[in-house]
């Protein structure tokens, strides 16, 4: 539904607990719409230190991730969609 009605341009950010990899561990994800609206993922943190994106993948959670990953989901803002 999101992605009809956003279309390409939206992107998720998925934050969840990851008990596999250790207690207090915590995984996010950057889901994006496919074209046929099905969902894809990848793994933003953590990453493995020898992905080629992990450099910049570490800079952008020190940066900005943080924000994220420490909110529980009832501190960000939601709004009623219009059909209720």
């Amino acid at each position: 539904m999101l992605a009809g009605r956003y279309g390409a341009s939206l992107v998720l950010l998925e934050h969840n607990p990851a008990p596999e990899s250790g207690e207090g561990m915590e995984t996010l994800d950057l889901v994006r719409a496919g074209a046929d609206g099905s969902p894809h993922w990848s793994r933003v943190w953590p990453t493995p230190e020898e992905s080629p994106r992990h450099a910049g993948l570490e800079l952008w959670m020190a940066a900005h991730g943080y924000q994220i990953v420490s909110r529980s989901a009832s501190g960000f803002d939601w709004c009623q969609d219009e059909g209720g």
